[in-house]
């Protein structure tokens, strides 16, 4: 079996680090190393570490997508519409508030994906 892109195994890299031992593990160089990559292979993939933290927050589920398209479709009736983007955005945002939360160092925001 074929190991996943560089691209992917920073992202996989940078999300287990910042679940096992928190923010201040996220550094470049900590994340290429966990991800069996060069630095220079993180900073050509996301340009610097705010862009792999948002790649993270975007590509690292499936609910962003999903409220994306959602969000992309107006539907009849408007009040359905606004309940399915509603829906997409509080499932996307209880998945990235709690990564957010331990990025910014807000503990009340890594509570918030809880329940």
């Amino acid at each position: 079996m074929a190991r996943p892109p560089a691209r992917q195994r920073l992202l996989d890299a940078a999300a287990a680090l910042l679940a096992e031992q928190g923010p201040s593990a996220l550094t470049t160089r900590a994340v290429a190393a966990r991800a069996g990559v060069t630095e220079a292979s993180l900073f050509n993939n996301f340009g610097n570490k705010a862009c792999l933290l948002r790649a993270l927050l975007q590509e690292g589920s499936a609910e962003y997508p999903a409220f994306i398209a959602a969000l992309a479709a107006p539907a009849e009736p408007l009040e359905g519409w606004l309940a399915e983007v509603f829906s997409r955005a509080r499932a996307w945002f209880r998945r990235v508030l709690p990564l957010s939360g331990q990025v910014l160092g807000e503990p009340a925001l890594h509570r918030l994906g809880r329940g």
